[in-house]
């Protein structure tokens, strides 16, 4: 496969299209005095004000550093804005991941809060139900650390700095969900490697159907899906359910080698840039599991590079979708060096395209928007989708026990309604088996 840098390529597109847009911009001097009459001038009468009126002494530098982060958390949730001396010691390890809790977070400036941006079936947040979406208020390490306070925090690095540490220890989170109380979760650093395939197998309910979970996108996700749908097959499976919900992304080229695998032709993925500059890419021939129905099972936290692989296989009529409405998650961003003090900022310079032709990144105005929405809808109450991420997280390993409260109190066995809709959507998708067929794999058995 010709896949290795396929996301520089799109950077390197786009960037070209960009920096000739940037140019012309720079040309435009009328357009250099309006930003300097609407914008710096007012600016900088407000740091005036502030320095002169404010009761106590003030750190320009702060000010400064507040104003840009704003800027950029204003139009780009996502983006990120790193001083020059983080810059310089931390580089890319500032982007928020904790390989440790098995964890990407990001540090909201105007929200003092840090906000849990996925989390990863098998490793330690997720086990003890930590969702995307949570946000973290205090950190303390334990038994006898300090307690830090997400509101004294200036960058996601410095949530980053607090969450690391060596395997082994132990950190207490207070996390915060949205509708439901503040709750204190500890958990002990590891970093145990986890397979992004997991629970290969036929499921129960039918012989003639398999299924796996792709819990996140590496470097082996392709090789694992390729063996496990032909040992699928190997068992006498016909159609499989791919399960794609909690899974919080990862490298993008590893998702679209996963498409690509299933796929003979058609678009995977699109970027478009400002001015609706866009570049594509394309399958090669060759599906490896051609007469394999599929399933993909997702829902609000499948997100990123998962969203991108479910809407290859969907809007090129390889696999149909079950469960919820995805997260909405997909830009591509770019990181920009200044070049009068050394900080970088982190930012969106392309949305990423569904080769059905909308986009994947939902629009904060606009809820409806971006996403991708299923074919088969099975929306699930907020209880059960705690009870399924316990459910999976039990399957991948020691998971939270059940609160004391709860425990007592006799609970039914959790049904998974969203892969029995799969199930029951897949065998009506099957075709029966030829009689002449059913003979042979008789007699070779």
């Amino acid at each position: 496969m010709r896949w290795k840098g396929i996301c520089a390529g799109l950077v390197l597109g786009l960037a070209a299209s960009l920096a000739v847009h940037a140019v012309y911009v720079r040309a435009d001097e009328s357009e250099s005095e309006l930003l300097v009459r609407q914008f710096f001038r007012p600016l900088t009468w407000l740091l005036d004000q502030i320095e002169s009126y404010y009761v106590e002494d003030v750190d320009r530098s702060l000010l400064l550093e507040g104003a840009y982060q704003g800027m950029i958390e204003q139009v780009d949730p996502g983006g990120l804005y790193l001083p020059a001396e983080m810059t310089e010691r931390y580089g890319r390890s500032a982007g928020g991941s904790v390989p440790e809790l098995g964890l990407t977070a990001r540090f909201l400036p105007l929200g003092k809060v840090v906000a849990i941006d996925g989390t990863i079936q098998g490793r330690p947040a997720f086990q003890e139900g930590l969702l995307t979406g949570d946000f973290i208020v205090k950190i303390r390490e334990t038994p006898d650390g300090e307690e830090l306070e997400a509101e004294d925090f200036r960058t996601t690095y410095d949530a980053v700095r607090a969450l690391r540490g060596e395997p082994g220890t132990r950190v207490v989170l207070t996390v915060v969900r949205p509708g439901r109380p503040e709750r204190e979760v500890e958990l002990t650093r590891a970093l145990t490697p986890t397979p992004s395939v997991q629970a290969v197998q036929i499921l129960d309910a039918d012989p003639e159907i398999g299924y796996m979970a792709l819990t996140h996108f590496d470097e082996r996700t392709v090789g694992l899906i390729s063996d496990g749908l032909a040992k699928l097959k190997d068992l006498g499976a016909r159609s499989a359910v791919l399960d794609l919900r909690f899974n919080p992304g990862g490298p993008l080229d590893a998702a679209l080698m996963c498409a690509d695998l299933l796929l003979d032709e058609g678009v995977l993925l699109s970027a478009r840039g400002r001015g609706d500059r866009e570049v594509s890419q394309s399958a090669e021939p060759g599906d490896a599991f051609p007469d394999m129905k599929l399933a993909l099972l997702v829902n609000v936290r499948t997100a990123e590079a998962a969203e991108m692989m479910a809407a290859a296989l969907a809007d090129n009529g390889r696999a149909t979708l079950v469960g919820e409405p995805t997260l909405g998650r997909g830009s591509l961003r770019m990181d920009i060096r200044c070049p009068y003090d050394g900080s970088t900022i982190r930012l969106a310079v392309a949305h990423y395209v569904r080769p059905n032709g909308q986009e994947i990144e939902r629009d904060r105005e606009d809820p409806r928007s971006g996403g991708l929405t299923p074919d088969v809808a099975v929306e699930l109450p907020p209880d059960d989708v705690r009870r399924l991420a316990a459910h999976l997280a039990g399957r991948a390993g020691p998971s939270r026990p059940p609160a004391p409260e709860t425990a007592a109190e006799p609970q039914e066995p959790f049904v998974d309604v969203q892969l029995q809709r799969a199930v029951e959507h897949l065998r009506g998708a099957l075709e029966p088996v030829p009689a002449e067929a059913l003979a042979a794999v008789s007699a070779a058995g």
